[in-house]
C-alpha cells in the first residue's frame, strides 16, 4: 500500500519512474548512484514492518531528513503525467559485488530474516562459488515474527544452524539487508568492531572513517577519522563501519550493504587460507560496551544530556561531535541521544578488562542505568 500511495504520488509529479522491485536497499542506491538521480527504498530498516517508511537517496548517497523538510515546506511541488516501467537492476548490483571473486568454496549459513537480502545472497555466494544454506529461505513480510536486526541476542537460531550443518561462516542480515554480523563455524558470535578490524587488516585499508562510538582501537590498526552516527557521514568513504554492523566500501558504490562484507569475508577467508576462528584469533580482545537507556520524551532526554554533559566536564575537555564524549588515557565515554528512537546510549571502552571496569563505573556515575 506504501508503495502504490508513493508511486501515485510520483507519477502526479511527471517523473519517469523505474521500478526495480523487492531488493536490498544497496540496489537503489546503486542506480541513483550509477544515473546520478534519485532513488527511493520502502524499508523498515531493521525495525518491525509498522515501522515501514521511505528512503531517498540522491546519486548513492542518502538524502538528509531536513533537506526532505525543506522541500515540504516549499509546497513549491510539480505536477504532469509520469510514466513506469520495470527494469531487474539485482543483477547489475549482484555483478557489481562479485566481480574478480569467485572459487569461493566455503559453505555459507544465512539468515536474512525473510527479508529483502534473502533471495540476493543465496545468488551473490552461487555466483562467487560458495554454497549457500539459508536458515529462512522464503520472503516473510512480517519477518518471521523477528525483530530482523543482526545481534548477539538475535543469532541463537543461526549459530546453531551453522554447528549442526557443518558450516564455514555464519551471516545474518537486518530487514533491507545493510547490515549484517558474522558467526565463526562454532556458532560463536563474532562483534562487528572484530570483523572490521579483519577487513582493514586483510585488504590493507589505509584510512577508516568511523563513528563516535567505535572504540579506540581502529588506531592501532589504521588511519582513524572519527564522525558522528549516522549513513550520511560515511558514505564515499573508501571504507567506513558504525558498530551497528554498518559497513561502507566506496571503491564500490558509496552506501551501506550486507552482501558486499559478505563476500569479501570469504574473499579474505580464502586469500589468508584461514577459518573464520582463526582470523577471530589474530584479533586483539575488544573491551567495550554500549547500553541503551529509554526515556519519555524529548524533555527527558533533552534533561538527561545537560546533565551527563555538566558531569563529564569535571573530568576533562568534553567532545561535542556528536553527543559528548570524554577521552582518557586508558578509554573513553560516550553519551548520545538516538535519532530514531526514544533513548539515550551510553558508549564506554578500556585498553583492559581493569580499565573497561573502571570506564563502565565512571559511565555509570555519569549516566545511571539500571
Amino acid at each position: 500500500k506504501i508503495k502504490d500511495s508513493f508511486l501515485r504520488g510520483l507519477l502526479s509529479t511527471g517523473a519517469k519512474v523505474i521500478d526495480v522491485g523487492m531488493a536490498p536497499i544497496a540496489v537503489p542506491a546503486l542506480a541513483s548512484f550509477d544515473n546520478k538521480t534519485y532513488s527511493v527504498c520502502i524499508t523498515a530498516s531493521h525495525n518491525p514492518p509498522q515501522y515501514t517508511g521511505i528512503l531517498p537517496f540522491y546519486m548513492g548517497k542518502s538524502v538528509r531528513p531536513q533537506k526532505v523538510k525543506e522541500i515540504y515546506e516549499s509546497k513549491s511541488f510539480l505536477t504532469g503525467k509520469g510514466s513506469l516501467k520495470k527494469k531487474d537492476y539485482q543483477t547489475k548490483y549482484l555483478l557489481r559485488i562479485t566481480k574478480g571473486m569467485k572459487d569461493l568454496k566455503f559453505k555459507v549459513g544465512v539468515d536474512a530474516m525473510g527479508g529483502s537480502g534473502t533471495f540476493a545472497s543465496k545468488l551473490a555466494l552461487n555466483i562467487v562459488g560458495a554454497e549457500p544454506k539459508l536458515l529462512h529461505p522464503s520472503i516473510s513480510m512480517d519477518f518471521f515474527g523477528m525483530t530482523p536486526e543482526p545481534s548477539r541476542e538475535h543469532m541463537v537460531e543461526l549459530s546453531k544452524f551453522v554447528v549442526e550443518n557443518h558450516l564455514d561462516v555464519g551471516v545474518q542480515l537486518d530487514g533491507d539487508a545493510d547490515r549484517l554480523d558474522f558467526t565463526d563455524e562454532f556458532g560463536n558470535f563474532i562483534d562487528p568492531v572484530t570483523s572490521a578490524l579483519m577487513f582493514i587488516k586483510y585488504m590493507k585499508i589505509k584510512e577508516a572513517v568511523i563513528n563516535v562510538s567505535c572504540p579506540s582501537i581502529f588506531k592501532r590498526f589504521t588511519s582513524v577519522k572519527f564522525v558522528p552516527v549516522g549513513r550520511p557521514n560515511m558514505e564515499g568513504a573508501k571504507f567506513g563501519f558504525e558498530t551497528s554492523s554498518h559497513y561502507y566500501f566506496g571503491d564500490y558504490f558509496p552506501a551501506s550493504d550486507a552482501l558486499l562484507p559478505m563476500v569479501l569475508m570469504l574473499n579474505v577467508m580464502k586469500k589468508s587460507g584461514k577459518r573464520m576462528s582463526e582470523l577471530v584469533k589474530e584479533m586483539p580482545k575488544v573491551y567495550y560496551e554500549i547500553v541503551p537507556i529509554r526515556m519519555k520524551d524529548d524533555n527527558e532526554i533533552n534533561s538527561a544530556m545537560n546533565s551527563a554533559e555538566k558531569e563529564m566536564e569535571k573530568y576533562g575537555k568534553v567532545d561535542r561531535t556528536d553527543g559528548v564524549k570524554v577521552y582518557f588515557d586508558n578509554g573513553s565515554v560516550l553519551v548520545r541521544r538516538s535519532e530514531t528512537e526514544p533513548l539515550i546510549r551510553v558508549f564506554y571502552e578500556g585498553v583492559d578488562e581493569d580499565s573497561f571496569l573502571k570506564m563502565k563505573e565512571l559511565a555509570y556515575k555519569i549516566m545511571p542505568w539500571k
